[in-house]
This record gives C-alpha cells, sequence and structure tokens, in this order.
C-alpha cells in the first residue's frame, strides 16, 4: 500500500493546485497512460517538478506525495512545549514537531513551531497515540491550525520521505539536547526519563537541604525515586509498543532508550503522613511546589493531609459556624492545595490566609466574600458524628457541636441524589465515621454499607440535615 501513486490530471489538479496550463510546461514529468487508457503521472516526480518551480506550493502539498529518499537532516530546536526538527527536501522545508507537553497544550506548540525560520509551509506534528501503521501524526498548516483531510500523514509515508525510516523519539525521552545533537544513522541514546508530571529536580533539591533523619527527607526523595521509575517504566512502554509490532519496526528507528531506574521502596503510611505534614508546614517555595507535585502523584497523594477544596459561604449558618472558627495566619507550604483550586481569575482576588486551628487545614477569603477551603482527610477529633448536612459543600457536625467540611479527597468525589460513584464514595465515608470519627475519606467508590447507599441516593433537597439516629437506621435497614 505504500506504492508511489500514479496520479490522473483531475488527481493532480486537486493534490497539487496545478494549473491546467503546467502540464504543458517542458520539464514536466512525462505521465504514461494505464491499462484504461487514462494517463497518470508518478506523484513523487511530480512534487519534484513543483519543488523546483514554486517550492512554497510544494511545501503544501500532503506528504504522501513528497519525493522520497531525498531529504537531508539539518537541525533540531527546542521551542516552549517542543522540540522541531528540520530536513529539506528538493531545498522544500520539512518540519517535525515533537511536543513536551500534553496533548490538550499541543495547539500553541504548533502555532509557534510555523513561526521559526526557516519557513516551513506545513509542519508535521507527532502525536501522543499511535496506530496500527505507528505513532500518530498530524499535519498543521504555515499558522500552526491542524489540517484534517483525507491525507492526513502516516507514519511509513514520513519514513519514507527521510529515507525509508524516521527517527522515534518515545515522548519521556525528548531531551534538548540529546536532540540537537543528534544526527541521522546515530545508535540510540540513553537518556533520563521525564513524563512532565513530577520535577524531581526541585524534589531532590528540598531533600538536600533537610536532614537525612527527617522524615520530610525520606518522603521528598522517595516521591523523585518514584517520578523517575515512573518515567523510566513510561519510556519503556511506549518503545515496546514500537518495537513489538513488525508493522511499526520496519519504518522506525529507535533514537533514544530510557536509562534503566530500580523501583524505589515503600513507605510506610506514617512515614508518609509524617513527611508532608512536615513538608506543608514549611514556607519555603520548595516545599510549595513539593505538595502541588504530590498531589499529582498517584501515590503519594494520599499521604497528603488534604487535596481537595471546597467553597464556602460565611453568610450560610453552618459555613458561618465554621468560619467563626478559623484564625488568620501567614501562608505555608499546604495553601498550594488551595492555590491550585483557585480559578484563574481568583489567583489575586485573596484578601486573607486562615487556618482552622482544630484541624490544621488552610484557607484563603477571597474578594468576593467567599472562602476557599481545603478539606481534610481525616478529622483529629475525638467527639462523634452527631449529623450530616446534604449541602454544597457536605457538612458533618459533631456531638460537641462543631461543625466540619465532610472529609473527602480530590477523587473520588463525594455528593448525593443519585445511584454513582459520588454517593457510593459518600456512603464509604458515613460508614466509616460512624464507627470511627478519627476514620480516613473514602479512596474507592466500593466497601460502604448498603443500606446508606441507598439511603443517600435519595434526591434529598440541598439543606437536609440527617442525625445520626437515621444514619444509623438506614445502616440497619431500619429506615
Amino acid at each position: 500500500m505504500w506504492e508511489i501513486d500514479q496520479l490522473n490530471q483531475a488527481q493532480l489538479r486537486e493534490k497539487f493546485n496545478l494549473d491546467q496550463r503546467w502540464f504543458d510546461t517542458p520539464g514536466f514529468p512525462a505521465g504514461a497512460p494505464d491499462a484504461d487508457g487514462t494517463r497518470r503521472w508518478p506523484a513523487d516526480q511530480v512534487w519534484a517538478w513543483l519543488a523546483s518551480r514554486d517550492p512554497h506550493a510544494a511545501g503544501g502539498v500532503a506528504l504522501r506525495y513528497w519525493a522520497r529518499g531525498a531529504a537531508i537532516y539539518q537541525h533540531a530546536q527546542p521551542i516552549s512545549g517542543g522540540i522541531v526538527q528540520d530536513w529539506t527536501v528538493h531545498g522544500v522545508v520539512l518540519r517535525v514537531l515533537w511536543p513536551t507537553v500534553a496533548a490538550s497544550a499541543t495547539g500553541r506548540v504548533a502555532a509557534a513551531a510555523a513561526q521559526l525560520t526557516p519557513h516551513a509551509r506545513q509542519l508535521i506534528r507527532v502525536r501522543h497515540d499511535a496506530g496500527r501503521h505507528g505513532p500518530g501524526l498530524s499535519a498543521h498548516d504555515e499558522t500552526g491550525h491542524l489540517l484534517d483531510g483525507d491525507d492526513n500523514p502516516l507514519w511509513p509515508e514520513l519514513a519514507l520521505v527521510l529515507g525509508g525510516r524516521a527517527p522515534f523519539w518515545p515522548y519521556e525521552l525528548r531531551d534538548p539536547d540529546a536532540m540537537r545533537r543528534w544526527r541521522p544513522g546515530h545508535p540510540p541514546i540513553q537518556i533520563t526519563a521525564a513524563d512532565g508530571s513530577v520535577n524531581p529536580d526541585s524534589l531532590l533539591r528540598l531533600a538536600s537541604i533537610l536532614p537525612a533523619t527527617d522524615t520530610a527527607h525520606v518522603i521528598a526523595l522517595n516521591l523523585a525515586q518514584w517520578a523517575q521509575f515512573g518515567a523510566s517504566s513510561n519510556a519503556a512502554f511506549s518503545l515496546g509498543l514500537s518495537t513489538e509490532d513488525a508493522r511499526h519496526t520496519a519504518w522506525l528507528d529507535v533514537a533514544a532508550t530510557p536509562v534503566p531506574v530500580a523501583e524505589p521502596p515503600e513507605l510506610d503510611d506514617v512515614i508518609g503522613r509524617d513527611g508532608w505534614l512536615n513538608i506543608a508546614a514549611r514556607t519555603d517555595p520548595l516545599s510549595h511546589e513539593a505538595i502541588s507535585q504530590a498531589r499529582r502523584s498517584s501515590g503519594h497523594d494520599q499521604w497528603l493531609p488534604y487535596t481537595s477544596a471546597e467553597y464556602i459561604d460565611p453568610r450560610t449558618e453552618l459555613g458561618a459556624a465554621w468560619a467563626a472558627r478559623q484564625r488568620p495566619c501567614a501562608p505555608y507550604a499546604g495553601f498550594q492545595i488551595v492555590y491550585d483550586h483557585l480559578a484563574e481569575h481568583e489567583q489575586g482576588a485573596i484578601t486573607e490566609h486562615l487556618t482552622d486551628p482544630v484541624t490544621d487545614t488552610p484557607a484563603v477569603r477571597l474578594a468576593s466574600g467567599r472562602v476557599l477551603a481545603a478539606v481534610p482527610h481525616r478529622l483529629p477529633v475525638e467527639s462523634p458524628l452527631a449529623e450530616l448536612t446534604l449541602a454544597q459543600p457536605i457538612w458533618i457536625r459533631l456531638a460537641d457541636g462543631t461543625v466540619h467540611l465532610a472529609p473527602r479527597r480530590d477523587a473520588p468525589g463525594i455528593n448525593w441524589g443519585y445511584a454513582g460513584s459520588g454517593t457510593s464514595t459518600l456512603a464509604l465515608l458515613i460508614t466509616r465515621l460512624l464507627d470511627d470519627i478519627t476514620a480516613p475519606a473514602g479512596d474507592t467508590i466500593n466497601g460502604g454499607d448498603h443500606g446508606l447507599q441507598k439511603f443517600l441516593q435519595t434526591d434529598w433537597p440541598a439543606g437536609t440535615t440527617v442525625p445520626r439516629a437515621d444514619l444509623d437506621a438506614a445502616r440497619t435497614g431500619r429506615t
């Protein structure tokens, strides 16, 4: 299926935007009739002819029609969010973009790549996915906008233009310096993997300034190790997907492989929680960044004292009772959880930093009057649960009269009024709190009492308060 296309006159006018007069121009490739007598031209020869006459027009033709095996490598150039590699084919720039950011952010990276010099009529972006022909590709025009059509590029087409194989850089191994040094024919480069989700460098800097005996040192170092192990494992997996399929290996050269990384040790929960509590209490920028990175880590987020946040209206009865307990304070690293949940327009709207003396959770008062508060994973209290209020947010009141946000994590969330994950997670939380008020927030949607799940699936009006006796009754099936 990778033979050179033999196009008739109508197809050439459509695919190459050729004028009728050009078919009679001296030097235009000679076509030949097919079995049906229709005159056809080899697409690559017509493209080479067009490149000699109008390089700008040739640069806009779909990749599958370009001349094959005539590419000359030029250089690699880092840009914000990616690395660009340029080849020339008969003097026409072929630009390949390797993003180093999430797929959702590649639009702006393509726009930046399109502005580079020398000018490229189109650029080929390596996507984050792969298909049956190899790594996914997409074409963008000279402004960076995505081109949609029937001639979307495929990896073998890129490989054929480059001489038979195209270099493959897994997402986690797109190191700017290594890609600048690379040349066609070089053996694979071993690279320390990085996937952008967690930055081990800042964590190692933090660990280096902490005593080796501190749990904060241990936890920062451990997260850095897990981040490096995860990136290396992801790179190896990406390579495996591309190199274990013979349909892919025929068309790609592995440009880089990950430096092997040993799996880090598992830490005790007590060390994990104490370490992140200590880091959350610090005020330096490295600790702020560490908290934000731990929240994005599927392993260490369980040890943070809080990961989610709720908006509170202090004018409501429960909001006012909760707000009366808050105390002004100077910001500390734990506030990073709150900052990460602020809407963009609210980043400059903080009028006061607050902390809850009972739960040690941070909150910020906004210019709107609302408060955004971190939600604890567990309550360090002794008084048992007295009632549950179903509202936004969900509240619990203890037997001693104090009011608290219902403990929860960033995910899964808690809710009521339907059969789903939010209701199941709330049922699990209430099941735990009825037995032990210091129990942690739900980290799964399973395990809650069936009677409580059924009770909470009822679409109770917002503001409904359920006393403990009714929760106990629902749990035992007496409602």
